[in-house]
């Protein structure tokens, strides 16, 4: 059976993995606020109470999912055991505009998701990069993906770094799916006649031996997973010589 063309391969979304929070403010509305842990919310009580148990926290009916009954829990973990499958199916990047009314612009900084010409205005920033990555956890028995999303500029930048590495190892180790940890690190930026801006960060963090990467040797993974079977694949330093000097094409015999 083939793949509907252009349509991306995709595993079910098991839930999310989130990073903030909404609490009241004094005036009674309410506001965004930021987490020193990670909170994940799904549809499937189960996978919630497993999160609880190895994490910690108390699983509860999330009474203000935006659809249909959800739980959620806030752990006491600011890292996590992950896996990464392949950049294809589990990270995106857009410019993206939102509005009460939903999405109203979505570009990858050239085109708009409808064919038109990127209409976001850098210099006014009315869009704000919008960062997705899709994780298995590591320690969850679950095939699901858990959605992670981010609207900061060095997660932005990081992630999108941590998957074109990750890519370069899977191609280098000639494994698909990768281990790594999964952190929320706490900052602060100061700049002059501003107040501290203090903002929480993903990231993703390879579980591989950087030391191997310049060898002859296929990368080594350093956590303690199960090893995945793998096959015989030059290394980085292999491929990045062998790009620089092809080898010579034999002469071809009519």
């Amino acid at each position: 059976m083939s793949p509907i063309l252009d349509m991306q391969r995709r595993l079910h979304q098991a839930g999310r993995i989130r990073i903030g929070a909404t609490v009241k403010a004094k005036n009674g509305k309410s506001r965004p606020s930021k987490l020193e842990e990670f909170r994940f919310t799904s549809s499937n009580e189960q996978a919630i109470q497993i999160i609880a148990g190895t994490y910690g926290g108390d699983a509860h009916v999330w009474a203000e999912a935006p659809t249909g009954k959800q739980w959620e829990v806030t752990t006491a973990a600011d890292e996590v055991r992950v896996l990464v499958p392949p950049a294809a199916m589990s990270f995106t990047q857009h410019l993206e505009m939102w509005a009460g009314g939903g999405c109203q612009r979505r570009c990858d900084g050239n085109e708009q998701t409808n064919g038109e010409p990127c209409a976001c205005d850098p210099e006014k920033r009315d869009c704000k990069p919008h960062t997705r990555l899709s994780l298995m956890l590591a320690e969850i028995p679950s095939s699901g993906l858990w959605r992670l999303d981010s609207q900061g500029f060095y997660a932005a930048t990081e992630l999108l770094g941590a998957f074109d590495m990750a890519t370069m190892i899977a191609n280098a180790s000639g494994r698909s799916v990768l281990p790594a940890t999964l952190r929320l690190e706490q900052r602060e930026v100061k700049r002059p006649n501003e107040p501290t801006k203090r903002f929480c960060v993903p990231v993703l963090d390879l579980d591989v031996d950087v030391a191997t990467l310049t060898g002859t040797d296929a990368p080594r993974i350093t956590n303690g997973l199960t090893p995945i079977p793998t096959i015989a694949a030059p290394s980085l330093a292999e491929q990045l010589q062998a790009a620089d000097n092809p080898p010579e094409r034999a002469p071809r015999q009519n």
